[in-house]
């Protein structure tokens, strides 16, 4: 567990000073993980987890890209994505997981302006409700996490439009398919 330490506002009679026993938010636990470890293989999963309970940390965020999950329309592949969450589900830790917001050629429709990627809104939904179908264990999930612009940033007011649009897609769809699992942003 750890806590952010008060900049000298914990009281002189508290009886505990150190880091995990008061915060600038008062007494209070914060949890933590690692952001995107290493754990592609299973001698970088074997590393990142002997690393985390080395550290007490029971929290991981890993990226899924669809592309690489759906290449054709309706053919899945899955099998990387099932050994790394079977992993952290064997080793109890809770998953944050960031849908990347990059698709599949088939899924994309043109570029905006900014060049972020636009999908079909149809195809993006039936990703989203065959992923939390298979993973039961998502404790939280996110869309986009950055969106993909363009070099010159977010100039394209209808692709920003688009992508509300794709994240309040999955959150429609996390009540039916996975009700456990905290839609974050």
């Amino acid at each position: 567990t750890l806590a952010l330490l008060s900049s000298g506002n914990a009281p002189e009679t508290s009886p505990n000073h150190s880091i995990g026993t008061y915060s600038v938010f008062g007494e209070t636990e914060i949890k933590a993980g690692l952001s995107f470890p290493p754990f592609a293989n299973s001698r970088q999963q074997e590393f990142t987890l002997n690393a985390m309970s080395h550290m007490g940390l029971d929290r991981m965020r890993i990226a899924i890209d669809w592309r690489n999950r759906e290449p054709v329309q309706g053919s899945f592949f899955w099998d990387p994505m099932d050994q790394r969450m079977q992993k952290a589900k064997d080793s109890s830790i809770k998953v944050f997981l960031t849908i990347l917001s990059i698709g599949p050629e088939w899924a994309c429709l043109p570029s905006g302006k900014d060049g972020a990627n636009l999908f079909d809104e149809e195809a993006l939904k039936a990703f989203f409700e065959a992923l939390l179908s298979r993973y039961d264990t998502i404790d939280k999930i996110q869309f986009g996490n950055e969106w993909e612009a363009g070099s010159d940033g977010y100039t394209d007011r209808e692709s920003l439009k688009r992508f509300v649009l794709y994240t309040n897609v999955l959150y429609e769809v996390v009540p039916e398919h996975s009700p456990q699992t905290q839609v974050v942003l």
